[in-house]
């Protein structure tokens, strides 16, 4: 496989390894404001997400949220914990979930948990997804190493096999996602 390609992936599978999300009470406990919540939350999910610009976190994506009942709105133009661990937990989800399947799945109402008990669930159930595609990807990239044109090719085959792979198994865990929200609404 091309040096620079291994390199990169290798890099990416250490990202996901070393993955981290803090926990709420390492989560600023002032109010901040907008721009702040904006920085804070861009630097954690930054490396995990590779952020395009449709990605990006964005006042009126925040604001929508607020609106859509997704979020509260913010106390005083200020941002607390809670929305901090709400917007982190949309962030890794919206890719994944529409914004109704996200409000239905933290609708702190519709369980006993508290969003400190959610954040918390959320926080394990990332660590172990995160290290499992790492470790797949992993396993994955072991033996795709050569110089020789033929083995350049089937490395490459490899790899978009895995990117194939991976891609269904996100939609089908999506939609299997989405069918199971459905059914506690």
């Amino acid at each position: 496989m091309e040096e620079a390609r291994h390199k990169a992936i290798s890099e990416y599978v250490e990202v996901l390894e070393g993955m981290h999300v803090p926990d709420w009470d390492a989560l600023p406990d002032i109010g901040l404001y907008m721009d702040q919540v904006i920085s804070y939350l861009t630097r954690l999910i930054e490396p995990y997400c590779a952020l395009h610009e449709d990605q990006k976190i964005t006042p009126s994506m925040i604001n929508n949220y607020a609106k859509a009942n997704v979020i509260p709105r913010a106390e005083g133009k200020k941002y607390s914990q809670e929305h901090l661990a709400l917007l982190l937990m949309i962030m890794t989800l919206k890719k994944s979930l529409s914004v109704q399947d996200i409000r239905t799945l933290l609708d702190e109402r519709a369980g006993e948990a508290t969003h400190r008990d959610q954040f918390e669930r959320y926080r394990k159930i990332l660590d172990i997804a995160s290290k499992s595609v790492a470790e797949e990807i992993r396993a994955e990239l072991e033996g795709l190493e050569g110089e020789h044109p033929a083995e350049v090719i089937r490395a490459s085959e490899k790899l978009r096999d895995l990117a194939l792979r991976l891609s269904l198994e996100g939609s089908i865990r999506s939609l299997a996602a989405e069918r199971i929200i459905d059914l506690l609404r």
